[in-house]
């Protein structure tokens, strides 16, 4: 997928302002969404969840999910998603990068999300291991893991945002099925929070 050179030199910019040099907005488009086959705790008997983002943006279905959790969905080296998560129903909105069942042959480094209209970065389910992460700003969550994710999260920096972000990390499960698995089981490690003085309670 994508396949920037160092960051000091040339990595993949996703950005629809005209004016790079002054990316202070956000929601003006919808983000990166990543579907694959590893497991997701909230399938269907094929092992297959519906993808809501998939389905209110494509007026149809769409599946991720399955049980190959090794799954290759490609590789992400040196990308910068900014201004991301446009609101596509009311208190709704797509994450800077979205990885939906996204398994462990999946390589991702070196990913910056700057000023998302919601969280940075989420993990539907999946074993997709991600390492040199930075995280701007985020109207909602830094790090968000839910489904059943089991991949491991290294050398990341969140900087909530002086007057937005809920928590610098969010782990759940299966909010209708308290006993669904696989079970949300993240590791991480090397990681940096910044949060804002003005919402303490929020940023932990």
């Amino acid at each position: 997928m994508s396949a920037g050179a160092a960051a000091q030199t040339a990595p993949v910019n996703i950005i629809t302002d005209p004016n790079p040099t002054n990316l202070s907005g956000r929601g003006t488009f919808g983000g990166l969404v990543i579907d694959g086959f590893a497991r997701v705790n909230s399938a269907n008997a094929a092992g297959e969840t519906t993808s809501e983002v998939d389905r209110v943006l494509t007026d149809g279905f769409r599946f991720y999910g399955g049980r190959l959790d090794t799954d290759n969905s490609g590789s992400i080296n040196y990308l910068v998603i900014a201004e991301s998560g446009v609101s596509f129903r009311p208190d709704e909105e797509i994450q800077g990068l979205t990885l939906e069942g996204v398994g462990s042959g999946t390589q991702i480094s070196y990913v910056q999300v700057l000023g998302s209209e919601d969280d940075g970065i989420e993990w539907f389910g999946g074993t997709v291991n991600a390492d040199h992460l930075l995280i701007n700003g985020a109207d909602d969550d830094s790090l968000d893991m839910d489904l059943g994710y089991r991949g491991r999260v290294q050398y990341a920096l969140a900087l909530q945002g002086a007057t937005n972000g809920n928590y610098g990390i969010e782990s759940d499960g299966n909010g209708d099925n308290f006993n669904a698995v696989p079970f949300t089981a993240p590791r991480i490690a090397n990681v940096t929070i910044l949060g804002n003085k003005g919402r303490i309670d929020e940023n932990t």
